[in-house]
């Protein structure tokens, strides 16, 4: 707040071109796996790297369409299983995405983002010693990212951004066609031409 008080002309970068944004920061993350054929289910949690690149034009001034792809990377995540007894050790995970989102601007610098994507997961894990790496079929995620942006010449600015995401992907090993739900919130810095 005291950033936002404290500068008090702050213009936006309201460009009617093309525009190139990244994003890159951490967050934490909580991922569950449910089998209700089984009963049976694991959850992931950990801290998280966040990065996306955003590209697109400017429909207006204010409103802007993108096409982006993001890849979040969770290592050593702590896993428990519900009702399952494993001997395995995770090493990491990663979520890739690619779609569509749409993003408002206003004059104050401030932008509010909601998009939409293809998923999909990939586990990289130790089973008795033995190093196994299984992707999970696609599904889908959508994000919401609300920032702010400073600029620092007339096509660059930099910014922060709180992310939220939510997704669905399904599993494809022995408890296939169970959901595995992806939720992750964190903060990112970003760097913008417009």
């Amino acid at each position: 707040m005291c950033i936002l008080t404290c500068v008090p002309a702050i213009v936006a970068l309201q460009g009617e071109s093309i525009f190139v944004k990244a994003l890159a920061g951490g967050g934490y993350s909580y991922v569950t796996q449910k089998d209700e054929t089984a009963g049976t289910g694991l959850t992931f949690t950990g801290p998280l790297g966040i990065s996306m690149l955003q590209a697109g034009g400017s429909l207006s001034p204010s409103v802007k369409f993108y096409g982006f792809t993001g890849f979040s990377f969770g290592p050593s995540p702590k896993v428990k299983a519900d009702n399952l007894k494993i001997d395995t050790v995770y090493d990491y995970f990663y979520v890739l995405d690619l779609g569509l989102g749409l993003a408002l601007y206003n004059k104050g610098g401030q932008s509010l983002s909601l998009g939409g994507s293809i998923a999909q997961n990939y586990y990289k894990y130790s089973v008795y010693g033995a190093q196994v790496g299984t992707y999970t079929r696609h599904g889908w995620g959508a994000h919401l990212i609300a920032g702010q942006e400073f600029p620092m010449s007339a096509r660059f600015s930099w910014g922060l951004s709180a992310l939220l995401y939510y997704g669905r992907v399904y599993d494809v090993g022995p408890s296939a066609d169970a959901p595995v739900t992806n939720l992750y919130g964190g903060i990112a810095v970003t760097l913008m031409y417009d």
